[in-house]
């Protein structure tokens, strides 16, 4: 697999249901940038119990660094707020 390039994606932190009417539906941590929406994940956390609280940013405009696979951003360092 080739090694994924960083970016950087501004814009706001929203909650809402993540695969919805699925086994795998739950509440999930998106940033909304633009019109495209993005999935905040951090990389080997069980994305149905996840360690990184993403609430503290929610309804903030932030700005993460990671890597984009599909519609998830594997955010490699949370900003100091």
């Amino acid at each position: 697999m080739p090694e994924d390039k960083k970016v950087r994606i501004t814009g706001l932190v929203i909650r809402k249901t993540s695969s919805p009417g699925s086994k795998s539906e739950r509440e999930a941590y998106y940033i909304q940038s633009g019109r495209k929406q993005y999935q905040l994940r951090r990389r080997n956390e069980n994305p149905w119990n996840p360690v990184t609280d993403f609430g503290i940013y929610e309804g903030r405009k932030v700005s993460f660094t990671g890597t984009v696979e599909d519609y998830t951003l594997f955010v490699d360092d949370l900003p100091i707020m």
